[in-house]
């Protein structure tokens, strides 16, 4: 949500030379909100096909532009990156905080488990495409990013638009808006995928008591958790418009949220590389591939792990750890809570 209003603020003041202030963001937050939700709430087909169609149009632009910059400049080596010049560990790290928010959600597909036609096959392929080619197409628009903006007189992580400011370096000044366009359309399909994913884990949750039992509605003509889905809007909701309200900039919000969100992705799939050896040792089908690909992830997920924490960074960010561990402790209450209550049932 915040990263869609931070590129409606770039189109509004490149069409209409509009500074979005507090008021205007408000609206255009909110209104993101409202539609995602109005999307999910109606049909998990629609807004999945949506998402679909919206993201393609959007990579299809940034491939062209990425294409665009090769022909422009002619610069397709670049031996600075290939010899990771001016790298260092703690950089590494807590790039990595950063990258893996970004990247999270390719397993949200395993959340339509109930929905789709024919889960044992559609959804595993469609977490392992999701990997491939989106890891492929992120490595690419890094290495692109970085050699365009080398000596272009803003830093990278300056940059509130870098593919509308790719797009002038390139000389391809009217492809700006439409990217703009296409970024703004890519972060709200990215909140509508969330609202999507947590209203289903939200509503097979609720089966087990850990949230109200209406939880577990289904909207009689749209066959959608509608409840969950508006609790999880809701959610969503919440935060980005209390720190917009304390007039905190879009992109800090973006970050702060964005990391206390990473942490969770983080542990999640620390548990799971964790669970995945014991499920499939319970199953008989447990192998010498499967003990090292779960050991494997442990080692590359501690590495965002310990960086987010060590060396301490700079405040806020170095409150944001507790942050999580709050949010964990108040949710393992909520399972113990849950758990007495069974047993005296």
């Amino acid at each position: 949500m915040a990263g869609s209003t931070n590129y409606a603020g770039v189109i509004l003041g490149s069409l209409f030379n509009i500074q979005v202030g507090l008021g205007l963001g408000i609206v255009v937050m909110l209104g993101t909100l409202v539609l995602c939700w109005s999307i999910a709430w109606q049909d998990v087909q629609l807004s999945t096909r949506a998402m679909l169609i919206l993201e393609f149009a959007a990579v299809g632009l940034i491939l062209i532009l990425a294409g665009g910059y090769f022909l422009h400049t002619g610069h397709v080596a670049d031996p600075v990156q290939a010899a990771a010049t001016g790298m260092s560990s703690q950089g590494l790290r807590m790039a990595l905080v950063l990258a893996l928010f970004s990247f999270v959600g390719f397993e949200s597909a395993t959340a339509l488990g109930d929905e789709a036609k024919n889960p044992l096959q559609a959804i595993p392929k469609s977490v392992l495409y999701s990997v491939l080619a989106v890891g492929v197409f992120f490595t690419l628009m890094a290495y692109v990013l970085v050699l365009a903006f080398r000596g272009a007189g803003l830093p990278l992580d300056k940059a509130t638009s870098p593919l509308v400011d790719l797009a002038n370096i390139a000389g391809l000044p009217k492809l700006g808006l439409p990217l703009a366009i296409g970024a703004m359309v890519g972060q709200f399909a990215c909140a509508l995928a969330s609202i999507n994913a947590a209203a289903r884990v939200m509503y097979s949750m609720a089966h087990h008591g850990f949230f109200h039992r209406s939880a577990v509605k289904v909207h009689q003509t749209h066959a959608t958790p509608h409840v969950a889905v508006t609790v999880s809007a809701v959610a969503v909701g919440i935060m980005p418009l209390a720190l917009l309200l304390h007039r905190t900039a879009v992109m800090d919000i973006f970050g702060y949220l964005g990391s206390v969100a990473t942490f969770g992705f983080l542990m999640s799939y620390v548990l799971v590389s964790v669970a995945a050896p014991i499920y499939l040792r319970g199953r008989g089908e447990l192998k010498l591939t499967g003990i090292l690909t779960s050991f494997i992830a442990l080692v590359l997920l501690a590495i965002p792990i310990i960086g987010s924490v060590y060396p301490v960074p700079d405040a806020p960010y170095n409150y944001l750890p507790y942050v999580f561990l709050v949010l964990i402790a108040a949710g393992a209450v909520r399972v113990f809570v849950v758990g007495r209550v069974r047993v005296s049932l």
